[in-house]
């Protein structure tokens, strides 16, 4: 029989001990010691992770549905307590989650489990109970939920708070009374109030908390301004009170003390009675008239400066109406005027450009500015008036207004005389201009002769040369080749400022004049040993004055060469961007500076360093190459550091057959080389054509030439360009992209399609220029 069971319970039926376990709501399993089902009632199913074979054989489920008191572990087969409980063990009320295919959001239970022992103490069975207790736990959740709500509005009130009952001990007290003090809850709670390390050890001080709580044990609300000590012994000013609480038979059963510390009030006081003071000095120190004003149009205040610009005294002038400050013929007027700002009163600064007037006692009107501003509502309502009195400056505004006449006279005469030298400059110019043709043109006939006889004597037609001859004529043949040249960029330079340069574009193979100029250049560049690269594609056809593309190719190559040290290397090479050809003459030379970017290509301008034994010329030929390339309608402009070289590049209208309007082209803009190389190459593998530029007006420039698909732009150079492009209505749709080193910057702007952070991965990069150019 099992131990706990009396004989006639032992006799029961199966089917009585099933009836009578359907009717318990709690879950309950009986197995015998075999793990075979002896009883489950209706409620264990929602409960246990168990399966039955046909034949009543109990199975553990391969994932129970029975999880530890986290809630999240599983318990294994055998910590199952049912498995527990055939080995001996009893389980009372453990805590467990069951989460089942029927109830995923699963619920909490206890879960007893003890094993079966007949009378020879041997285990027949077990017995588990499951009890759901999810609404039990969430009761007590939220009862501790709300405890801990409590106390931590007790402990944060700013306000000292404590509960103190009828025989004047103290029950609690919150966080901050105890920070005051420097206190632990249980090393004040218990104390007589009087006790309590608030309050000063004084007789006076301990009659008076004794008689407060009586009173207020009593019924009676007791409040008093206090003095009560912190942890340094600092005696602080306290608003203090006492209140009764009642139970529902109206009998007090506690009190509350409540202390609120004024000492921030007093100084705030103190301070206000400071300002008063301040403002009465700055009221009568200030240098304009100062009158406050009620609804009625009574002067209330007057400051000193009000007396002496009036010339009415402090009790004349608080005894006036503001009407009365006011010429005669306005009084009538300024009454309604009054009224309509009192309807809408706002504050307006002084009124400049108005001519307003005022009258002194002595009768004389007088020019004034005037500032109102509003001050108190409704029947309080007055007004604030400054006044100041504006007569000299008037006066000095006419003498201001008689200089400026003049000086438009003399501007004016001025003019004059400058157009008449602008015009005089103009015709300098041109005969300038018409001197350096006719000079060139004398100078090229005997230099062509020089050269000429030179050459012949070179080739030696009338005999050998010694040495010595030979040299002296190559030395003449050299200089005199080399002043041709100078003499031909003046008469190039003089026709392109007369306008008499004819430049007559047609279609060019550009691979055949680079190769041509590279020929010209061989003997130069093998004197340095000096590499010579072209990298065109033979078919690429731009549209250009065949002699003068030639020109400036040359031009560009021979500065190449001329500013490439020994072994270098020099390399010409293009590509289309839309309906422009970008051609570049890049070398590995000394570069240029970033200062000097730009004025390298004006007339006669040379770069101070350079490499030793170069002769720079005369500074003319990229001045002409600029004038050529803008004639032909392209752009010409240089990338270069001290140092690393130089890459000159220049645009010309491409064919229209080899115009490749599909493909992508991205602007990128940034000050150093080395950032936009890097996105450029990210974005080569994708066939997007990059070009660079290093400041906002050099992209500006090249938006209006090339128009981009996107731009893509340092922060700093981004928000001019998105500004400056999207006033266009050619660039105007045009995507500007933001990349910046630092996401603080501040480096939003409404016109910019996307702000990327660097480092930039090469995927977001490519994702976002894809969006903006399919915008």
């Amino acid at each position: 029989m099992f131990e706990g069971m009396s004989e006639p319970d032992a006799k029961l039926s199966r089917a009585e001990i099933r009836h009578i376990l359907d009717h318990v709501d709690d879950g309950v399993v009986v197995v015998d010691a075999g793990g075979r089902m002896i009883a489950v009632n209706s409620a264990s199913d929602r409960y246990h992770a168990l399966t039955v074979s046909p034949g009543g054989q109990l199975h553990w489920s391969d994932h129970h549905a029975l999880f530890q008191a986290d809630g999240v572990t599983p318990y294994s087969p055998d910590a199952h307590p049912l498995a527990l409980a055939l080995r001996g063990e009893s389980v009372e009320g453990a805590e467990a989650f069951v989460r089942t295919d029927a109830n995923p959001d699963g619920f909490w239970v206890r879960v007893t489990a003890r094993p079966l022992i007949d009378n020879a103490g041997e285990i027949r069975g077990g017995l588990i109970v499951y009890r759901d207790v999810t609404d039990r736990k969430r009761v007590t959740a939220a009862l501790r939920d709300a405890q801990s709500r409590f106390r931590a509005i007790f402990d944060r009130t700013y306000e000292f708070v404590g509960l103190i009952d009828l025989e004047g001990r103290l029950i609690e007290v919150n966080k901050s009374a105890l920070d005051f003090i420097g206190a632990r809850q249980d090393a004040v709670v218990g104390l007589a109030a009087e006790k309590t390390p608030w309050w000063p050890d004084d007789p006076q001080t301990t009659e008076f908390v004794k008689g407060a709580i009586a009173g207020a044990a009593a019924g009676q609300f007791v409040r008093a301004d206090v003095r009560l000590k912190d942890a340094a012994g600092v005696l602080h000013d306290f608003d203090f009170s006492l209140k009764p609480v009642h139970d529902d038979a109206g009998s007090v059963v506690f009190l509350i003390a409540e202390g609120r510390n004024v000492d921030e009030q007093r100084r705030l006081h103190q301070a206000e009675l400071a300002t008063r003071d301040r403002f009465r000095r700055l009221l009568e120190a200030a240098p304009d008239a100062i009158l406050e004003v009620n609804s009625e149009g009574q002067i209330v205040l007057a400051n000193p400066q009000a007396e002496q610009m009036f010339g009415y005294t402090r009790e004349e002038l608080l005894a006036m109406s503001v009407d009365q400050l006011v010429p005669e013929t306005d009084r009538g007027r300024h009454s309604r005027h009054r009224a309509v700002y009192a309807a809408r009163a706002v504050t307006r600064p002084m009124g400049t450009g108005l001519d307003l007037r005022a009258r002194r006692r002595n009768g004389e009107d007088f020019p004034v500015e005037i500032s109102l501003s509003p001050a108190g509502t409704g029947d309080d309502f007055r007004v604030v008036a400054i006044v100041r009195d504006v007569s000299e400056r008037r006066r000095v505004d006419r003498r201001l207004r008689a200089m400026q006449e003049q000086f438009t006279r003399e501007l004016e005469v001025k003019n004059r005389e400058l157009e008449q030298r602008n015009e005089e400059v103009e015709r300098a110019n041109r005969l300038k201009s018409e001197f350096l043709a006719s000079i060139s043109h004398e100078l090229r006939s005997p230099l062509h002769t020089i050269i000429g006889f030179a050459e012949l004597l070179q080739e030696g037609f009338d005999g050998p040369l010694n040495e010595k001859q030979l040299r002296f004529v190559s030395n003449i043949h050299h200089d005199s080749q080399h002043l041709l040249a100078i003499i031909n960029d003046l008469l190039d330079l003089s026709k392109i400022e007369a306008g008499r340069m004819e430049i007559r574009p047609e279609p060019v193979l550009l691979a055949e004049i680079a190769r041509d100029v590279c020929d010209s250049m061989r003997e130069q560049a093998a004197s340095k040993a000096l590499e010579i690269r072209v990298n065109l594609d033979p078919e690429l056809c731009v549209r250009a004055d065949h002699t003068r593309l030639r020109q400036i190719l040359f031009n560009l190559l021979s500065n190449a060469v001329k500013f490439t040290p020994q072994s270098g290397r020099v390399e010409i090479s293009a590509a289309r961007r839309r309906q422009k050809v970008a051609i570049s003459v890049a070398d590995t030379g000394i570069g240029i500076a970033s200062p000097d970017h730009e004025a390298i290509f004006d007339k006669f301008y040379q770069v101070g360093s350079t490499t030793r034994g170069v002769r720079e010329g005369t500074g003319l030929g990229l001045a002409i190459t600029r004038k050529l390339v803008e004639q032909q309608g392209g752009r010409i402009w240089v990338e270069s550091e001290p140092g690393l070289g130089s890459t000159f590049s220049f645009t010309l209208p491409s064919c229209g057959l080899n115009a490749e309007t599909n493909r992508r082209l991205v602007l990128v803009v940034d000050a150093e080389a080395r950032p936009a190389e890097l996105l450029a190459s990210y974005l080569e593998p994708e066939d997007i054509d990059t070009a660079h530029a290093e400041s906002a007006g050099e992209a500006l420039a090249m938006a209006a030439e090339l128009l981009p698909d996107a731009v893509l732009a340092e922060t700093s150079a981004a928000r001019e360009l998105a500004e400056s492009l999207g006033a266009a209505p050619q660039t105007a749709s045009i995507p500007v992209i933001a990349v910046s080193a630092d996401d603080t910057a501040g480096g939003n702007h409404p016109k910019f399609f996307a702000n990327l952070t660097k480092p930039v991965s090469r995927s977001l990069l490519i994702e976002t220029v894809r969006r903006a150019m399919t915008r």
